[in-house]
């Protein structure tokens, strides 16, 4: 991202119409699951054969959200500017 940034500050550098970005917003999921698993089997003689199960889960998801102010290395905020200008 930081690099996508510094390429459009340097591109633009001459540009009639540049941008100064107020943030950067960077949006992170994570999905944890838990599964366990229970299976018990056993027989009477050779007669009659017993088996049961059961299963659990969970499930988790942890959103993380940035936000980001891009400046320069002075603090001040970084112009950005758009290579695809229509001319009319």
């Amino acid at each position: 991202m930081r690099t996508q940034l510094q390429n459009a500050a340097v591109q633009g550098a001459n540009a009639a119409i540049r941008f100064v970005p107020k943030s950067v917003e960077v949006e992170l999921s994570i999905e944890i699951s838990k599964e366990a698993e229970l299976k018990a089997s056993g027989g009477l003689w050779s007669i009659l054969t017993l088996e049961g199960s059961a299963k659990a889960s969970s499930e988790n998801t942890h959103t993380v959200k940035l936000t980001l102010e891009p400046v320069d290395s002075s603090g001040k905020p970084t112009l950005i500017s758009s290579s695809h200008i229509q001319k009319d």
